[in-house]
């Protein structure tokens, strides 16, 4: 059996073009992975260089499996790991990887908040050991992997894993159900004062806007076997709501760009197309883009944490000398739908979302954060 390579970098570390499924070459590491192959330090580098060198020496080809937030993880990775070895080395080693090597999908759940000192201090406490590795997760584990391993696996079933013929219905009531909400609760959540994901359900405005996200994004999901999609929802508010789990909004407030096209702006699109009810998802889009000001409403600043962070305040930093609310805003998101490769114009141009969003955002401008946070609760409460 040949061990398959797991990877779990986060969506903004692949630097993936996710429009054109290929390397992104604006993403500096992997231009200099591209110009200089035998010297990687990038995943798409790294795990290109490994290929080619078990491919020279003859050794059995590996499985990848990737374990990160993204859309059909295993087949976005591997036509990126396609391009940049066609790009980088030749099209008889991408014909190879197409050929030879394994990219299984798998979708894994479970809320793992940023290791701190104090979870150092308690696993030395705990164990007697000192790990710097250590990491503080929830009770709740969920991982389903697509059965797709040529050279063999580890029994990875013994310990609760579930295989099955295709993720794709798992992962998206994941990314829409849970990570979606959970991208609207950070933005909303930090803006509003609120420094982690539990204290957050402890409002009895944000949790009703979080309660009204998980359901609209389960109301546009199909019929999955074995799974209830309202136990599953009150799951993820018993979840969040753990006293234990000292998640931090700003956390899972970074990479906007990279996150929110799969948890919000698929979703949104899909809404629209079967008429659902779109306004979660403009109101999860309108928090981030206010979070993008880096500035609370007291005038407290903080630093966003994004690989496109330069455009991204670029842009609002040009809106920003536009006079009078309704211009500024206008001139938001304007700024933001013509950004390359990010929100998708099926958004950019739809009346109706552009419609709710200038509403939203413009309460946000004008109102400040916590009149829109209230504003909203409102709304979701007399639906």
């Amino acid at each position: 059996m040949i061990r398959p390579s797991t990877l779990t970098v986060t969506e903004a570390g692949y630097g993936i073009n996710r429009e054109s499924r290929s390397p992104d070459t604006r993403n500096a590491v992997v231009a200099a992975d591209l110009a200089q192959p035998q010297n990687p330090s990038g995943v798409l580098g790294l795990l290109v260089c490994a290929i080619a060198r078990r491919r020279a020496s003859g050794a059995v080809p590996f499985t990848v499996l990737c374990c990160d937030n993204l859309p059909e993880n295993g087949a976005l990775l591997r036509d990126a790991t396609v391009a940049f070895a066609r790009q980088a080395y030749d099209s008889d080693l991408a014909q190879w990887v197409t050929a030879h090597i394994a990219f299984p999908s798998c979708m894994v759940d479970r809320i793992t908040p940023a290791s701190t000192d104090e979870t150092l201090s308690e696993a030395a406490r705990y164990t007697g050991c000192i790990d710097e590795a250590a990491v503080e997760t929830e009770p709740f584990s969920q991982w389903i992997i697509e059965d797709n391993f040529p050279s063999g696996r580890p029994r990875w079933e013994a310990g609760g894993a579930l295989f099955v013929k295709n993720v794709t219905a798992y992962e998206r009531m994941k990314l829409t159900m849970l990570n979606g909400s959970h991208s609207m609760l950070a933005y909303t959540g930090y803006l509003a004062g609120k420094p982690y994901v539990r204290d957050v359900m402890q409002d009895t405005d944000l949790s009703l806007l979080v309660k009204r996200h998980v359901s609209a994004a389960a109301d546009l999901l199909t019929p999955l076997q074995g799974v209830d999609f309202d136990d599953y929802a009150d799951a993820l508010a018993q979840r969040f709501s753990n006293p234990s789990i000292a998640h931090e909004t700003f956390q899972i407030a970074t990479d906007g760009s990279q996150k929110l096209p799969q948890r919000i702006w698929q979703p949104a699109i899909e809404a629209l197309n079967a008429k659902r009810n779109i306004r979660p998802f403009v109101f999860a889009t309108a928090m981030w883009i206010r979070f993008c000001l880096q500035r609370n409403d007291d005038g407290s600043r903080y630093q966003l944490s994004d690989p496109r962070s330069q455009e991204i305040t670029t842009a609002l930093e040009s809106a920003a000398v536009t006079g009078g609310t309704s211009a500024m805003v206008e001139t938001m998101i304007d700024a933001f739908h013509t950004l390359p490769d990010l929100i998708p114009d099926a958004l950019a141009t739809n009346a109706l979302w552009q419609e709710q969003l200038n509403d939203v955002l413009s309460l946000v401008v004008d109102k400040g954060c916590l009149a829109a946070i209230r504003y909203e609760a409102q709304i979701a409460g007399s639906v």
